[in-house]
């Protein structure tokens, strides 16, 4: 399932009012936060740095923007 597609479902069921709104927003913020961790840890695995550092750096960058 892509973002688009779990963004549609979302949506109707916000506009159904349905009680499994509340769960199903629950795994997806899950889901976002564990792709994101994964993606930390490849990114400093590659640059041979802790994700700490990397991250301190990333900051470095969007705050010199």
């Amino acid at each position: 399932m892509c973002v688009r597609d779990s963004s549609m479902v979302i949506r109707d069921l916000t506009l159904r009012s349905a009680a499994s709104f509340g769960s199903f927003h629950l795994i997806r913020l899950l889901y976002d936060e564990y792709m994101f961790y994964i993606i930390e840890h490849k990114v400093a695995a590659a640059m041979q740095q802790t994700s700490i550092a990397v991250m301190a750096d990333y900051r470095q960058v969007c705050s010199s923007s």
